[in-house]
């Protein structure tokens, strides 16, 4: 699993990496903030109520999702994607959780320097 979730992070580096060379391209004196990476699908041993146990962290939720749903709403958004099948659905909003209600649960830990929205969704095969 170890290697799987750095196989993962060595691949959004890559990605990252791309888009940056692009954007500074297009715009020059851009500046970047240092990478986050948190991995959403991962199991780890964590101590819960005095008892080591595994954890299984998913992030999506793709079985309670209607495909037609997610990509209705994408394209109302105007967000170009490339959700085709139901196995597409990990990568779609509704498949995480409410990021208002994230941010506001953790207001007291994080500082908010700005907001995104997303222009695309494409899960590579």
């Amino acid at each position: 699993m170890k290697y799987c979730v750095d196989f993962a992070f060595c691949n959004r580096s890559l990605m990252m990496q791309r888009i940056q060379e692009v954007l500074a391209d297009a715009l020059p004196g851009i500046a970047f903030e240092p990478m986050i990476n948190i991995a959403h699908n991962y199991a780890a041993i964590e101590n819960h109520f005095g008892e080591n146990v595994f954890v299984h962290r998913k992030g999506a939720a793709v079985h309670d999702l209607s495909l037609e749903k997610e990509m209705a709403r994408l394209d109302a958004l105007g967000i170009i994607h490339a959700l085709r099948y139901q196995k597409d659905l990990e990568e779609a909003p509704g498949a995480y959780k409410d990021i208002d209600e994230v941010m506001a649960n953790q207001q007291d830990l994080v500082r908010i320097l700005t907001e995104l929205s997303p222009v695309a969704v494409i899960k590579g095969v």
